[in-house]
C-alpha cells in the first residue's frame, strides 16, 4: 500500500458489482461501517459490499477534489450513489432546515451519555498506543476568519472552581520531560513579555529589576537635548511661595503631634536628661534623643 496520507475509494455491490459509494478517506476508514448514512447501511445489509481503493494522495483537499469528480461523474452516467452530498469539504449537497436543527437540538437536550464514564486503564493504554505519532493538522494554520470566530467564542468564558480543581489534580504530580521543556522553550521563543509579567517573573526569582541594555539606550537618547531646567533659577517671589508653602505642609503633618515647635526649641535649649523631659510631655525618650540629634523635627532651627 503507498504511504499517502489519503486516498478516494469506492464501494460496489457484491451481487452486481455496480459502485454504490463514493468516499474519501485515510487509515482504515475505507472498511469502516460506523459513520455511516442510513441508505448506505440499507444496501450493505441486503447485497453486502466489497471496497476498492481508486487513488492515493498526498493531501487532503486532492482526495476532496478527487471524491467530488467520482460523484459528478457517475451521477451524469446515471448511477445512483448512496451518497448524500456531491463530495469534497462541508455539506454543499445537504442543508439542514431550521426545523432540524431545532429536532437536533431538543434531542440532544439532557442526553448523558457518557457522564462519569470513566474508561479502563486497558483502553487508555490503547488510545494512547495508537495516538503516539500522529501528525494529524501539523503545519495546517487556522484562517483569520476561524482564529476570530474561536476568540470570539473563548471571551468571557468562565471556568469553574470545579473544573480548576480537576485540571490541578490531574497535573499534580505530572513530571515533564526534557524533550516537553525544550518542546515549551521552543514555543515561546521570541513571545515579547508585557513589563508587568517581566517584573513579577524577576520578583518571584529574587533578582533585582533592571532595565535591558536596549531600554537604557532609548532612555538615554530621549534625554539629550533636554534642556528643561538646566540653569534655571527661582525668583524671589517663587522662593518665598514655596517657602510658605513648605511652612503649610509642615503645619499639615505636625497638627496632630504632642510637641509644637516652640516645645521642640525648648527642649533643644534644655540642660534636663532626655527620659525627664520624655515624662514632662508624655512622649518616648526615642523622640527627644532623635529631636537632639535634629533626626526628627529638622525644620527648625
Amino acid at each position: 500500500m503507498s504511504n499517502s496520507r489519503f486516498y478516494t475509494y469506492l464501494h460496489t455491490r457484491n451481487d452486481t458489482g455496480v459502485a454504490f459509494y463514493v468516499g474519501k478517506g485515510r487509515g482504515n476508514r475505507c472498511n469502516q461501517k460506523n459513520g455511516r448514512n442510513k441508505h448506505w447501511k440499507n444496501i450493505v445489509a441486503k447485497h453486502g459490499y466489497t471496497v476498492h481503493i481508486v487513488a492515493h494522495w498526498d493531501t487532503e483537499v486532492e482526495a476532496f477534489k478527487h471524491e467530488k469528480l467520482l460523484i459528478t461523474q457517475f451521477k451524469a452516467s446515471g448511477i445512483c450513489l448512496a451518497n448524500m452530498t456531491d463530495g469534497g469539504e462541508g455539506v454543499c449537497g445537504r442543508a439542514c432546515k431550521e426545523e432540524t436543527r431545532v429536532k437536533l437540538r431538543l434531542a440532544a437536550l439532557g442526553n448523558t451519555y457518557g457522564v462519569g464514564h470513566k474508561p479502563s486503564a486497558e483502553k487508555i493504554e490503547r488510545s494512547r498506543v495508537r495516538m503516539s505519532g500522529n501528525k494529524y493538522r501539523i503545519g495546517i494554520a487556522h484562517s483569520p476568519e476561524v482564529c476570530a470566530s474561536i476568540s470570539a467564542k473563548l471571551k468571557g468564558k468562565i471556568v469553574s472552581d470545579e473544573t480548576r480543581a480537576k485540571l490541578s489534580k490531574a497535573l499534580k504530580g505530572r513530571v515533564m520531560t526534557p524533550e516537553w521543556i525544550a518542546k515549551m522553550s521552543a514555543t515561546k521563543t521570541g513571545m515579547k513579555l508585557k513589563h508587568t509579567t517581566e517584573w513579577l517573573l524577576r520578583k518571584r526569582n529574587g533578582d533585582q529589576f533592571r532595565h535591558s541594555e536596549e531600554t537604557k539606550a532609548k532612555m538615554s537618547l530621549d534625554r539629550i537635548g533636554n534642556q528643561y531646567a538646566r540653569g534655571h533659577k527661582d525668583t524671589p517671589e517663587q522662593r518665598e511661595n514655596k517657602s510658605i508653602a513648605q511652612i503649610k505642609r509642615n503645619a499639615a503633618i505636625n497638627s496632630t503631634a504632642k510637641l509644637s515647635e516652640k516645645d521642640v526649641m525648648d527642649i533643644r535649649c534644655s540642660t534636663v536628661q532626655p527620659k525627664k523631659i520624655a515624662m514632662q510631655y508624655g512622649v518616648s525618650d526615642v523622640l527627644i534623643y532623635r529631636i537632639l540629634q535634629r533626626k526628627a523635627w529638622k525644620h527648625v532651627a
